[in-house]
């Protein structure tokens, strides 16, 4: 991130960049870029007007109906909004997600220690966004104990903002994980039968896959 960041002028930009190239069909407005890269104040229109006017995203205005409440009576008025999404013509899309994704999406002790301390972790293995494998069903699977997963789901919608796009990840406990093991279990074949990084191991499945 801090390599990206002197790169790309900061690290507010590389992230609202990394947004708009992981996230190539969707379409957000500032506020929805906000939120989703904990980006704030007068930044967002200044780092969207620099993307706009080198092309790599594109800008349309849409109309919707707010509706307010006004002395006790439902009133709806029309007003518009602009949304941003990537232009996917943009030459160097391609090459920047590359480069995005090989510098920021990281499996590592980081990425454990962020893990662990959601509850008594004795398995985590990552997969999807982070071998490169885009049609993954998963991109972290976790088993344990004790898992609180309320602190689970903050963790990974810390992990989220970190790298610019939502993760499709499922906690079990080890019972239930080494049970659906043993069923050859259709979710956790998917995810073990291919490129897969084993981050955090203490039940021994490497050796019983």
């Amino acid at each position: 991130m801090e390599i990206l960041g002197k790169l790309f002028g900061s690290e507010a930009k590389t992230k609202i960049i990394r947004l708009f190239l992981f996230n190539p069909e969707a379409s957000y407005n500032a506020r929805d870029v906000s939120l989703r890269t904990n980006v704030k104040g007068r930044q967002i229109g200044s780092i969207l007007m620099t993307l706009l006017n080198m092309g790599l995203i594109r800008k349309r205005t849409l109309s919707k109906e707010v509706k307010r409440n006004k002395k006790g009576r439902s009133v709806s008025k029309k007003t518009k909004e602009s949304v941003y999404f990537l232009d996917q013509r943009f030459p160097y899309a391609s090459v920047l997600s590359d480069l995005m994704a090989e510098a920021s999406v990281k499996v590592d002790n980081r990425l454990m220690a962020k893990l662990m301390p959601a509850g008594k972790i004795k398995l985590i293995i990552a997969s999807g966004i982070f071998t490169r494998q885009s049609d993954a069903r998963l991109d972290v699977l976790i088993a344990g104990d004790d898992i609180n997963e309320d602190k689970l789901a903050r963790i990974i919608g810390s992990l989220e903002t970190d790298i610019g796009r939502d993760l499709v990840y499922s906690s079990l406990t080890t019972a239930d994980f080494m049970y659906r093991l043993d069923l050859h279990d259709r979710l956790i074949r998917d995810v073990i039968d291919f490129n897969h990084i084993i981050l955090v191991d203490k039940i021994g499945f490497e050796d019983r896959k």
